[in-house]
């Protein structure tokens, strides 16, 4: 309390003496006062209050980078869109027009002969004496004789197409057990074996007995490796069954295989040209694939056509005529060995001078030896 009322009077004191010098010295006191007076107490202990806060400061704008002005690029070319692209377009293969008396060859089959079938066509379009007939079922085989039956129509089909030569290519479907009379044939057992190459060799007969040229065509192997191991199977039986039946049988298996025996999709084409030869799937055939398909059975094909056009030939009329265009007799001697030079019995050999004398020969020796001054004499001079 007593610290209170000293603080209070002394105060008071204090504001009554600066009050009577403040009227001594008014000059001392800044002549312009705020809009808010002050008191010399309140400049003392009133408490301070914050400045305005100062407007702030505006930057400089600094100065502007002068860019010189690009030269202007040359307008590239325009690409033109692809409507106005010029697509080459292969010029259409001229179709020949067929023979009436045209070979006819019958395609017989799977799916896979519908491919080689194809790929003839494409193979004989030139020749009009050529006539390729697809004939093939997609879904048959030699396994399921209640779907499509080749032992009982292939008689009929003969009789009507009168072909000039039979291709079969089969075996893609057999892959499943088998119904033998009654009786259900695992696949690939022995029993299996045994019946399915008993119908092999029925169809063989068929058409041999009927007296038409037969060529059995081999499976490719395919994307699954168990499947192109059972195709290897089959092509054994269907090679076996030919050759005894005295058929054609064309092995086609390296032309769509790598070296490790498995399918290749991308090989070389019959141009030795890099191209696709098989679906991503590995079972079919592209255009590329049945066109190369075929080119393996051109060579057999061709001989046999070209054998019964010869067949057809007619012989000559008279035996003066054949005696006129056959050729003259040529007498002819024996050839002459390289290695006997002695036998014109001259001593020289071709191209060399007469040998020079030599007065030291012996009697007995052989006149047309080899001396020194010939190629043939292989003697060091030691050995003289």
């Amino acid at each position: 309390m007593f610290r209170l009322l000293k603080t209070a009077r002394y105060k008071a004191t204090l504001t009554s003496i600066l009050s009577a010098g403040l009227m001594v010295f008014p000059l001392l006191l800044p002549q312009s006062t705020p809009a808010h007076s002050q008191t010399l107490f309140d400049m003392l202990f009133g408490e301070k209050k914050a400045a305005p806060p100062a407007p702030p400061a505006q930057k400089k704008p600094a100065p502007q980078r002068q860019v010189r002005p690009k030269k202007p690029a040359p307008p590239a070319p325009r690409k033109p869109s692809a409507a106005q692209i010029p697509i080459p377009i292969p010029a259409p293969k001229q179709l020949v027009q067929k023979l009436d008396d045209a070979n006819n060859v019958l395609v017989l089959g799977d799916f896979s002969s519908s491919g080689l079938a194809d790929g003839l066509m494409e193979a004989f379009s030139d020749n009009p004496s050529v006539q390729i007939s697809d004939l093939s079922n997609g879904s048959s085989g030699f396994v399921r004789q209640d779907y499509y039956n080749w032992n009982q129509s292939i008689s009929t089909l003969l009789e009507q197409e009168k072909p000039a030569a039979v291709v079969m290519m089969i075996g893609a479907n057999d892959r499943q057990v088998m119904d033998s009379n009654g009786k259900i044939r695992l696949f690939a057992s022995d029993e299996w074996k045994a019946d399915y190459k008993s119908r092999i060799e029925n169809f063989t007969k068929t058409v041999q007995a009927a007296g038409y040229p037969l060529i059995w065509v081999g499976q490719p192997p395919y994307a699954a490796r168990a499947m192109s191991k059972d195709m290897l199977a089959l092509n054994e039986i269907y090679r076996q069954t030919a050759e005894k039946a005295g058929a054609s049988f064309v092995d086609i298996w390296d032309g769509f295989a790598n070296e490790d025996g498995d399918v290749v999709i991308t090989g070389l084409d019959i141009n030795g040209q890099e191209a696709q030869l098989r679906s991503p799937d590995g079972i079919g055939l592209t255009t590329a694939g049945k066109r190369k398909l075929a080119f393996y059975v051109e060579k057999p094909l061709r001989k046999i056509l070209s054998d019964s056009e010869q067949q057809d030939e007619p012989a000559a009329t008279s035996s003066s005529e054949a005696v006129s265009t056959a050729p003259s007799r040529i007498d002819r001697v024996p050839a002459v060995s390289l290695r006997d030079y002695g036998a014109d019995h001259s001593g020289i050999l071709l191209g060399s001078a007469p040998a020079p004398a030599q007065p030291n020969a012996h009697k007995h020796d052989n006149p047309y030896s080899p001396y020194p001054e010939r190629a043939d004499y292989f003697r060091s001079i030691t050995n003289k």
